[in-house]
């Protein structure tokens, strides 16, 4: 999801913002804001980290439109 994501920030910032609720600029901010507090050190053998724009863009995705993580998936 976070791929197509930034194709459409890219490509159409329209469609970003239908998809997402929220324009670029902002999420940005937001990003700036709480990326310490979301940010996670990678482990030696353990999960592979997932980064704090794929966090927040996930995140506000599913606080957009209500469904579940796994509806999310596409």
């Amino acid at each position: 999801m976070y791929r197509l994501v930034e194709e459409l920030r890219a490509e159409d910032t329209v469609a970003y913002k239908k998809v997402m609720r929220i324009n670029y600029e902002t999420l940005s901010e937001i990003l700036m804001a709480i990326e310490p507090e979301i940010s996670k050190e990678q482990v030696i053998g353990g999960h592979k980290i997932i980064k704090p724009p794929v966090r927040l863009t996930l995140a506000l995705r599913f606080l957009a439109t209500g469904k579940t993580f796994t509806s999310l998936h596409f």
